[in-house]
C-alpha cells in the first residue's frame, strides 16, 4: 500500500469542513496558544483552537484519540474549551536541560493533553513523562518558533495508531507531525495557514520520504493551495 500525505494550505477551520465525517484516525495538532508568540499566526488568543474543536470531533472516527499540544499558562482554557471531547490523559515532554523563560523560572516540559472520542484500545502503552536532552545545534535547526520534536510524536503515534491510519494535524507548522507519520507508515493530511510553512513542511516530509529505506512503494505527496 502506498501512503499519501496532504498538505493543504488554508484556514483549517474552512478546510476541514470539507473533510469528510468519521474519517481520520487520530488528530495530534499544536494550536497558537494565545501567547503573541512572534512567527506564529493567529496567536493572540486561543479561539482557532475552541473554533476547530467541533470539526476536528466531526472528522475523527469513533473510539479515537486526539492530542493536543497545550502552554502551561493555559492549560485551564485547553481543558475547559473541550467540545464534546473527553479528557483522557496527559503526556508530558520534560527536557531535562532546557531553560526555557518561564513566569517564576524556566520551563522544562511541554504538556500534551490526550482527549478521546467514545472508547478507544491503546494500541502501545506510552510513559506518561518522555526524558530527553536538547542541544544548541537542534535549537539551531528548528525551523519554527514552537516547534515539536519529532521524537515525540512518534512515541504518540505508536501508543495511539495503527500502520495505514489517517492521521490529521491542523495546525501543521514546520510539519512533524507528517515526518513521524511517513517514518512510522502512517497517512497524513497537514493543514496550515502560512504558505510559508507548507513549503517548509513540503520540503522537510519530501526530504525524509527519499531517505526512506523501507520495502515498499514510495508515500505520494499532494500539495493544496501553495
Amino acid at each position: 500500500m502506498v501512503l499519501t500525505h496532504k498538505i493543504i494550505c488554508g484556514d483549517c477551520i474552512e478546510v476541514m469542513k470539507g473533510i469528510e465525517s468519521d474519517s481520520v484516525d487520530l488528530v495530534v495538532t499544536d494550536p497558537p496558544y494565545g501567547m503573541n508568540k512572534k512567527g506564529v499566526l493567529n496567536d493572540t488568543n486561543i479561539e482557532q483552537y475552541i473554533k476547530s474543536i467541533p470539526e476536528m470531533y466531526r472528522i475523527l472516527k469513533p473510539n479515537s484519540f486526539c492530542c493536543i499540544f497545550a502552554n502551561i499558562y493555559r492549560l485551564d482554557e485547553f481543558l475547559k474549551y473541550k467540545g464534546k471531547f473527553e479528557f483522557f490523559w496527559q503526556h508530558i515532554t520534560y527536557i531535562n536541560n532546557g531553560m526555557v523563560g518561564g513566569m517564576l523560572g524556566f520551563n522544562r516540559y511541554i504538556p500534551c493533553l490526550i482527549f478521546k472520542k467514545g472508547n478507544p484500545k491503546i494500541k502501545q502503552r506510552i510513559l506518561d513523562v518522555y526524558e530527553c536532552s536538547t542541544s544548541s545545534k537542534q535549537c539551531a535547526q528548528r525551523v519554527h518558533p514552537v516547534e515539536k520534536r519529532v521524537d515525540t510524536i512518534i512515541k504518540l503515534l505508536k501508543g495511539l495508531s495503527n500502520e495505514n491510519d489517517v492521521i490529521l494535524d491542523p495546525f501543521l507548522g514546520s510539519g512533524t507531525t507528517m515526518v513521524a507519520a511517513e517514518r512510522l507508515g502512517r497517512n497524513s493530511i497537514g493543514i496550515e495557514i502560512s504558505k510559508e510553512y507548507c513549503e517548509i513542511a513540503y520540503k522537510r516530509l519530501l526530504n525524509e520520504v527519499r531517505q526512506a529505506k523501507l520495502d515498499r512503494e514510495p508515500s505520494i505527496i499532494e500539495r493544496i493551495g501553495f
